[in-house]
């Protein structure tokens, strides 16, 4: 939504992502910086972004693999191989956002997502 309205941009981290830990101020500059190009998310260090959430799926996932590892190990792999579609073939700072709907999706029935 931010990359569409740029004028309704807050001009830094919520409070929220702060109070989750999440205390980068590299991060303004995403907020800032997002715009539409086309038909792709223009988000500044978007790969970069990409990176920290596979770190963190595979963090969160730990847990389970070593409780489940026959049943949640092809799983996992399955969602951590498609965070990089949400960059194939728009260069590191466009995302698809076609890609990121589909690997958020939430539901019973489908694929797995995020």
């Amino acid at each position: 939504m931010a990359a569409c309205v740029p004028a309704a941009l807050p001009s830094s981290r919520s409070a929220g992502c702060v109070a989750c830990g999440i205390d980068d101020p590299d991060l303004d500059a995403v907020v800032a910086g997002a715009r539409m190009d086309r038909t792709f998310c223009r988000v500044p260090g978007a790969a970069g972004i990409v990176a920290r959430i596979a770190d963190d799926v595979q963090l969160m996932a730990a847990p389970v693999l070593a409780a489940k590892p026959d049943e949640m190990t092809a799983r996992v792999a399955g969602l951590l191989g498609a965070l990089p579609a949400m960059l194939s073939g728009t260069g590191g700072d466009l995302i698809d956002p076609a890609a990121v709907s589909a690997m958020m999706r939430a539901g019973h029935g489908g694929p797995d997502s995020l």
